[in-house]
């Protein structure tokens, strides 16, 4: 049972679909199109967010990128429009990049959604996304993504304004808040059109509020209004846009507290994120301060798994017998070793630097005895070398009896001057592979 494409409903209808919804199942899936500016994944990524496992799925020549979630007893698809929108204006924010719906369906069975503009291919791995408690703020953000991605500049601008709204009730409330942040703003952009306005207006708030947000808003005045069919008023608007785009942030994150991506990131928090939510608030206090810590004090999953984050998992790098080798100067260092025992992989939880640490030319340690089966495992070896060293790969611990990822590092980067050494890794995996042949199984 399927209903036909259709446009994300608005918030004045819900009750109409409820007493559609009433005859159909609960059990089905709520497919939406999305056309976005987001690096969105070449392959399927299953994602969770606000507890709930979305799929998100690439375009193709033929179909859109999409966003699929399952919908059931409890679940239905008014929700799964909220959590999709939700993702969305997430993702918009920490992405800094616009992200509109198109088409909809839903189905007792996956059902695909036709081709829309290409938008700009990522691995799906989404390192933030925003999930504030507060209504204000989710609607902020709503709204930041709708001026991120309506087509219409006027829209656009007007979208940004109403974050503004959100705080500041009154018309003159909201211009002294403009008059009062505009020190905030970072934003070259946004800086230089400052500057143009006061150039020729004594006040940037009454110029933003009145011939912009009145004159979008409002059309009665015909000789205040933007007018969609006047070049020069959309040109007029589309300059200012990165000045209230900026103040729309400025709201967003110093008011709303919704922290920045680039924040985020500053902070590297999120790095040991899946540690930090074993150890607890205490341990990991403990171990910042530098205290004497056992090894047998650290909650250490007794599995762990090495995965190169975009690649194929290598079988000798998971679940791996994971060990505390020692806790001090704010790192516990761990010591990974392969089922076959002949592989050893040493990572450092950095907690005073909030960071994860690994190094494939000193972290990894194998035992080659001669045999085929040190070959076998010094080429599976080899393989996690290439894309970690020679591809500048993300390293990431996953324990496999959650399949959770708990720490991941930033992008490997070589030492200065040096190269990934092609002629000699091939020379190397050629005598592997001889030594092999000589001792077929």
């Amino acid at each position: 049972m399927c209903g036909k494409h259709s446009r994300i409903r608005r918030r004045h209808e819900p009750f109409a679909i409820i007493r559609r919804m009433s005859t159909i199942p609960a059990h089905g899936y709520r497919t939406v199109g999305i056309d976005t500016q987001i690096p969105w994944p070449d392959q399927e990524r299953a994602i969770a967010f606000q507890g709930r496992e979305l799929h998100l799925l690439p375009g193709s020549d033929t179909l859109s990128s999409m966003i699929r979630v399952r919908t059931e007893e409890g679940f239905n698809q008014i929700d799964a429009d909220k959590l999709i929108l939700e993702f969305l204006s997430a993702a918009a924010w920490a992405e800094q990049a616009d992200a509109a719906t198109t088409f909809s369906n839903w189905c007792t069975v996956p059902l695909n959604i036709g081709k829309r503009p290409t938008g700009v291919i990522g691995s799906g791995d989404f390192g933030y996304l925003p999930d504030p408690p507060d209504p204000k703020a989710k609607l902020a953000l709503a709204l930041f993504r709708e001026g991120l991605s309506v087509n219409l500049t006027p829209y656009q601008f007007l979208g940004f304004f109403k974050v503004i709204n959100i705080i500041r009730d009154k018309g003159t409330d909201q211009k002294q808040w403009i008059r009062d942040n505009l020190q905030h703003t970072t934003d070259k952009r946004a800086l230089a059109r400052i500057k143009a306005i006061k150039s020729v207006e004594s006040d940037v708030a009454d110029y933003l509020y009145g011939s912009g947000r009145c004159a979008v808003a409002h059309a009665f005045d015909q000789n205040s209004v933007v007018n969609p069919d006047d070049p020069v008023d959309l040109i007029r608007l589309s300059e200012d846009l990165p000045v209230i785009r900026e103040l729309a942030r400025i709201a967003i994150e110093r008011e709303l507290k919704v922290q920045s991506e680039r924040d985020f990131h500053r902070e590297h928090l999120y790095e040991l994120d899946g540690f930090r939510t074993i150890f607890r608030d205490a341990l990991v206090r403990r171990v910042k301060s530098g205290e004497t810590i056992s090894a047998t004090d650290v909650p250490l999953p007794k599995l762990l798994s090495l995965r190169i984050r975009g690649r194929d998992q290598i079988e000798l790098f998971e679940s791996m017998d994971a060990a505390v080798v020692y806790v001090r100067d704010g790192c516990v260092r761990v010591r990974l070793g392969s089922a076959c025992r002949r592989l050893v992989v040493f990572a450092t939880l950095d907690f005073g630097r909030e960071s994860f640490v690994s190094n494939p030319l000193a972290d990894i340690q194998y035992y080659d005895d001669g045999t085929p089966e040190a070959a076998r495992m010094i080429l599976r070896q080899l393989q996690l070398y290439r894309w970690w060293f020679g591809g500048n790969g993300v390293v990431e611990l996953w324990a496999p009896a959650t399949n959770k990822r708990l720490a991941h590092s930033q992008p490997y980067m070589p030492p200065i001057n040096s190269r990934f050494p092609h002629d000699e890794f091939e020379r190397m995996v050629s005598e592997l592979r001889a030594r092999i042949g000589k001792y077929p199984p």
